[in-house]
């Protein structure tokens, strides 16, 4: 799915170009959602270490009528062009994609807590959301500097 341009937003922490609408519906019937975009101090906790993170929550929509599996979902990013390693802060409710495991039925939804590292300075972040890794549709949902 192509990205549609959008405006400048402004987020605590973060100047964003939504490259997106919020909410984005793929062909396959499956709707994705995304938060703004929440920058914060990773804990001691946290795996790996990092200066900072940003987090998102992504909710999917199962709008078919078939079940949804999880496993599915793919969530990756890049921070200054180069691949964002995923933070597991679980203390903070940031515990990734494996903490999606049940399946969806039709007209229910699945929400994840994602968080990426960040290096100490602002850097330029893009988030990208495939929710069905078998039908190939990817959308960058974020894009920004946090």
């Amino acid at each position: 799915m192509p990205d549609a341009p959008g405006g400048s937003l402004e987020f605590a922490g973060a100047t964003s170009t939504r490259q997106s609408a919020p909410r984005q519906v793929t062909e396959n019937g499956l709707s994705v959602t995304v938060s703004a975009p929440k920058v914060f101090t990773p804990t001691e906790a946290a795996s790996p270490r990092a200066p900072r993170a940003v987090a998102f929550d992504v909710v999917i929509d199962n709008e078919r009528t078939s079940v949804y599996r999880p496993a599915q979902l793919s969530v990756t990013a890049t921070s200054d062009g180069a691949t964002a390693i995923q933070v597991i802060d679980s203390t903070q409710g940031y515990t990734g994609l494996v903490s999606a495991t049940e399946e969806v039925p039709p007209g229910h939804n699945v929400r994840v807590a994602v968080a990426f590292a960040l290096p100490a300075e602002p850097a330029a972040f893009r988030l990208i959301v495939q929710p069905d890794a078998l039908a190939g549709s990817r959308m960058t949902v974020y894009q920004g500097t946090v």
